[in-house]
């Protein structure tokens, strides 16, 4: 800002006109002009060049300056323009003789010199590469850098010969991008005065792979696929992860174990809980229940309950001897149950068979379950015995029977029946009167086979 302003004549030590001092001096008509280089109009700059122009040659050329000490200096003699570096204000008067002799001075004032560079606040912290996984940026170098006259103009950084300009952001924090860095890079801070600062930064040693892995993940993620509570464990599991690779000095198992937090948290399967309305033993043991997101009308990573009970049905006993002789075991053991999933909102829709887990029964080697349907109708429902726990798959929650039979493959040597090809005949089917015939066949099927085996060897092929 510059202020110029004609004072009145100083006081009566001041020369007057006829003196022998003033007397060798020209006169005035104008005061002089004071200008500075650069002109301030344009912002700070680290020094100003103030020029003062007399009207004659050999005027009163003297001036002093004033600065934001309020210490003012003696009256200089002017030779040449001269350089002011002191921030702050700073008054400069140019005195002269007016035509009756009398000493008087015009003022101009400079407020927006800035000499000193730019800093950045805590230098050994302030430059650092920030990761963020959750970011459109995961990867960024940042600087948070201050001035506390001119402020800073621009701040960039030097690497693989190229410069790469950070941008300005909130509460005076400037980032770039770091994908297109590597190795050691020069940052430079530049305040609007022309004053700079350098600073240096080692940007090898991060686990370039896993930050973009995990970037591209949460990238994919979609927000509304998940509970509340949910998507606020995946930020929390991708911020410490953010943090771990943060840390070039982060051990590689905790690297892994932040790494498998931030996959289960994403995981789109609910979070079923399994609780027992009853404790009988028509209730079979280790129920459990999985599903991913689109199986029901809940969003993913929401809690679930999977409540496990006694029948609804009030002829449940009868139902059982039923899916007993449904089954065609010749020792069955039926378990009936019932089986309701909800959540906090109530009563859950499922659109798509969802996997029931439970311990098979001790000594059983198969096993069948049916969902007793609103039409009264046993439907069976499809299953798999997997490392000894028995799965099957339904849409549909009420009533359940599961029909186990106990030692079923020694039921061929226990005089009830044989199995013949995988097949198992009970014995009532091989020797009544009306099954004679059909065990005479079987047998001489069997007799059949072991004589052309024979015969067959015997010719050599």
């Amino acid at each position: 800002m510059l202020v110029v302003s004609v004072a009145a004549a100083l006081s009566a030590c001041v020369p007057t006109a006829g003196s022998a001092e003033a007397a060798s001096y020209a006169y005035d008509v104008n005061p002089p002009r004071i200008t500075f280089s650069p002109s301030g109009a344009d912002g700070y700059a680290s020094s100003v060049e103030v020029t003062v122009l007399w009207e004659n040659t050999d005027s009163y050329k003297f001036y002093s300056v004033k600065g934001r000490t309020g210490i003012e200096s003696g009256e200089i003699r002017y030779a040449e323009p001269f350089v002011i570096t002191a921030e702050g204000s700073n008054e400069i008067k140019a005195y002269y003789l007016d035509t009756e002799g009398v000493k008087r001075y015009v003022t101009a004032t400079v407020d927006y010199i800035d000499s000193t560079p730019p800093t950045a606040s805590a230098i050994a912290e302030s430059i650092r590469c920030e990761i963020d996984l959750t970011a459109e940026t995961p990867m960024l170098l940042t600087l948070r850098a201050a001035d506390a006259l001119s402020g800073v103009k621009r701040v960039y950084v030097k690497n693989l010969g190229r410069e790469f300009y950070l941008k300005d952001g909130a509460d005076s924090l400037y980032a770039v991008d770091c994908a297109g860095l590597s190795g050691y890079v020069y940052v430079t801070v530049e305040d609007n005065a022309g004053n700079t600062t350098d600073y240096g930064y080692q940007l090898n040693g991060f686990d370039r792979t896993t930050i973009n892995e995990y970037a591209a993940k949460f990238a994919a993620l979609d927000e509304s696929m998940y509970a509340s509570q949910a998507w606020d464990g995946i930020l929390e599991a991708y911020k410490n992860l953010s943090t771990a690779l943060g840390d070039p000095a982060t051990s590689s198992s905790v690297v892994s174990a932040y790494k498998r937090a931030a996959d289960e948290a994403a995981d789109t399967a609910y979070r079923i809980t399994t609780v027992y309305s009853a404790s009988n033993a028509d209730v079979p043991t280790g129920i459990d229940a999985s599903a991913a997101y689109g199986y029901t009308d809940r969003p993913a990573g929401e809690a679930l309950t999977l409540t496990a009970g006694e029948c609804a049905a009030a002829n449940y006993a009868d139902i059982k001897n039923t899916a007993s002789a449904a089954s065609g075991y010749l020792n069955p053991i039926t378990y009936a149950f019932s089986l309701t999933l909800t959540s906090g909102a109530g009563e859950v829709n499922v659109y798509r068979e969802i996997e029931i887990g439970a311990n098979m029964p001790e000594g059983a080697d198969v096993a069948k379950v049916y969902y007793y349907n609103s039409d009264g109708v046993l439907e069976l429902l499809r299953s798999e015995i997997r490392n000894g726990r028995l799965y099957f798959y339904t849409d549909k929650f009420g009533d359940f029977y599961l029909v186990s039979d106990l030692e079923y493959t020694n039921n061929v040597s226990d005089g009830k029946g044989l199995t013949i090809g995988g097949k198992f005949y009970p014995a009532e089917t091989l020797w009544t009167a009306g099954g004679i015939i059909a065990g005479a066949a079987v047998l001489g099927g069997i007799v059949t086979v072991v004589v052309m085996t024979v015969v067959n060897k015997k010719r050599g092929k």
